[in-house]
């Protein structure tokens, strides 16, 4: 044992002198030493540690196979190991290869089988209690859905994700998600809470001395500068962020912001400096086969060869990274792209081409809420319509284009992104603006005769009088308010508590008792009591959280829907989609609206997945004119007539959209699938 431990000890004495030697000799003397003691290694754990090292730090040729080598050891060693503190240490290692491997396919383009990996991570480092990893896992499976345009459900990761990492007090990984949080907000054309994010991201960044989290960063805040028309402060972050892209090696790092450079001199018309950009870009992207970067960098392109006039170029640069981006689903590139070449088809005099393009570009902006994009969508389908004869859709479009533009340059937008980004000099200036403004006021206090003050305190007086009187009257109105909420709360509660116990009891009984019955019929009698009881816990579950005031904002209620349809059609191999369009989350229902809803939902996924044989599922949540409209489809095998006109299931679904006014539509075909529509009225 004794003859064990100073082996384990002698080989951590070796790994530290390596370390040190890499002081001296440098990088690539370091790796080169690490491979060598890989072939010598005795100690599992110190093998594993070896293996991650240059599965993190070896060139982009070596370290997939070194990551493979660690995820096979892992695998292996949690086979035959029974010590728990061991498991926990190759369950870590093995989480940490699958994440790499994860970053691999998300790199290829393969979101799939990305989210898959990420998925998987995220849950052995859920079952070892580690919280940054499991936060980083939740953090790239945000990235997935950014990507391909889900924005809402990448927010809802990386506010999970952020929230592991400052819980586990994880600087570096409340960093990364400060930043991807700001970049959903600069999706959605909120300039100053994007900046704000990514200034928060920075700091830590810099406080950690975290050079690739605070190059990423700074580049981001350059993008938003350009976007600003504010160059001078763009280039400045671009280079600053530059700076540190080649100190530390990133190569990737450097082609986006070749890109963004690209797009800077594009902006200023310095066309020649804009293509050299482009290009090293591309250069780097195909070393790495990033499709991502390649599909940018040939975007990019294609608009320098539109501006010298060669159409036929630039189509051909647009159509091949529309192929590549429909291959990884990137919906907010597609509808770059789509614009871009609806532009060419109308200098070509192809209208109709024009006009499909850019529609479907418009209809992807839509879906996904981008301001910019809706923008140049609509200002392009204006043009199209106009020249077809159509000028009722060509005024709405331009009156979209016309409010979109106005709500991205606001002045208002301009001048927040700058006081997030100069917050020092900006509250000097207020506080001077104060002090002057306090002393004109002063002055002008004196100058004012005794009747005008008594006049303004005479005002002052009933202003205050009705201002209690409002007090007074918000405080019983909120009293009220509160007694309603302690009401349900207390409900609530005394169904899960009592209620709940009492069936929880009653079905774990039934099934003690169904392991030796007196009889069959008995058995028969005890096994629907069990399965009944099981029923009635999982629908007084729904009931409870119906009631309880803090599921009152419809978030919530997405999120419940969202989380409940892709764990059940995850574990049942489905592919699941969830699409609501943006002014949903701000609707109020009451408590029977909410309850219904969320049950005739429940209803119809659960039968989709029980009896569809489907492979995919969609739902869909609209609003229109107060009418709010669910969809649920399947390309199942679709429903018998007798079972749309006897299912227990579809008539409960019918009678609670009656409950709340509204109505239950069910159309299927056999071999194609089935459409569950409902609905109601909201206030």
């Amino acid at each position: 044992m004794l003859s064990g431990l100073n082996k384990f000890v002698s080989t951590c004495i070796i790994i530290c002198l390596i370390m040190l030697f890499n002081r001296l000799v440098g990088q690539v003397a370091y790796i080169d030493s690490l491979k060598a003691e890989l072939k010598v290694v005795k100690n599992d754990t110190v093998k594993c540690n070896l293996l991650s090292y240059l599965a993190e730090n070896a060139t982009d040729d070596e370290w997939p196979a070194f990551n493979l080598q660690l995820k096979s050891f892992a695998e292996q060693k949690l086979r035959s190991v029974s010590d728990e503190l061991l498991k926990k240490t190759y369950t870590r290692y093995l989480a940490n290869s699958i994440t790499n491997e994860g970053s691999i396919a998300q790199n290829e383009g393969n979101n799939k089988e990305a989210l898959k990996c990420y998925r998987k991570s995220a849950e052995l480092h859920k079952q070892i209690n580690y919280k940054p990893g499991q936060a980083t896992s939740i953090n790239n499976i945000g990235s997935i859905y950014e990507r391909v345009g889900n924005i809402d459900s990448a927010a809802y990761y990386y506010v999970l994700s952020l929230n592991l990492s400052r819980e586990s007090k994880d600087l570096a990984g409340e960093a990364n998600s400060l930043s991807n949080i700001g970049s959903v907000y600069n999706s959605k054309g909120n300039i100053p809470e994007a900046l704000s994010f990514f200034e928060q991201s920075l700091k830590i960044c810099e406080k950690i001395g975290d050079d690739f989290g605070a190059s990423l960063n700074l580049g981001k805040i350059g993008v938003i500068y350009h976007n600003q028309k504010e160059d001078a402060k763009a280039i400045e972050n671009f280079k600053k962020s530059l700076v540190l892209r080649e100190k530390i090696g990133f190569k990737q790092g450097i082609a986006e912001l070749a890109n963004a450079l690209g797009a800077l001199y594009y902006g200023q018309k310095n066309i020649s400096l804009a293509l050299e950009y482009y290009e090293k870009s591309m250069l780097i992207n195909k070393e790495y086969n990033n499709k991502h970067g390649i599909s940018l960098s040939l975007l990019n392109i294609g608009t320098v060869y539109e501006y010298n006039g060669d159409l036929n170029s630039a189509l051909d640069h647009y159509t091949r990274a529309l192929k590549i981006m429909e291959e990884m689903d990137n919906k907010d590139l597609i509808s770059n792209t789509l614009t871009n070449m609806s532009e060419i088809y109308l200098k070509q005099n192809k209208i109709d081409e024009a006009l499909k393009c850019s529609k479907r570009a418009f209809e992807i902006a839509e879906q996904l809420g981008f301001p910019k994009e809706i923008s140049d969508a609509s200002l392009l389908l204006s043009r199209i319509y106009k020249l077809k004869g159509n000028y009722k859709e060509a005024f709405n479009m331009q009156e979209l284009y016309v409010k979109m533009h106005d709500s991205i340059n606001s002045i208002a937008t301009k001048k927040s992104a700058l006081l997030t980004q100069f917050k020092y000099e900006y509250e000097k200036r207020i506080i001077a603006d104060s002090i002057k403004t306090a002393n004109e006021k002063k002055l002008y206090e004196v100058k004012l005769t005794q009747e005008k003050t008594n006049k303004y305190l005479l005002v002052l007086g009933l202003v205050l009088m009705l201002l209690l009187g409002f007090i007074l009257f918000q405080r019983n109105t909120n009293m009220q308010k509160q007694k309603v909420l302690l009401l349900r709360n207390k409900i609530a509660s005394d169904l899960h508590d009592d209620i709940g116990s009492a069936l929880s009891s009653i079905k774990m009984f039934a099934g003690v008792a169904k392991l030796n019955p007196a009889k069959a019929a008995e058995a028969k009698v005890i096994e629907k009591i069990e399965e009944t009881s099981g029923e009635t816990i999982e629908n007084m579950s729904d009931i409870v959280w119906s009631i309880n005031p803090k599921n009152d904002d419809f978030n919530l209620v997405l999120q419940k829907m969202k989380i409940f349809g892709e764990s059940i059609c995850n574990s049942s191999e489905i592919e699941f989609s969830f699409l609501n369009e943006t002014n949903v989350d701000k609707l109020v229902l009451d408590i029977e609206q909410r309850k219904n809803l969320f049950l005739i939902y429940k209803e119809a996924i659960n039968n989709a997945v029980k009896y569809s044989k489907a492979k995919t599922i969609t739902v869909e949540l609209n609003r229109k004119n107060k009418l709010l409209s669910l969809i649920i489809k399947d390309d199942g095998v679709g429903i018998e007539q007798s079972r749309m006109d006897t299912g227990n299931g579809i008539s409960n679904m019918k009678q609670r959209a009656v409950d709340i006014g509204g109505n239950v539509d069910i159309s299927s075909v056999n071999g194609i699938g089935t459409s569950i529509k409902l609905e109601f009225k909201t206030t």
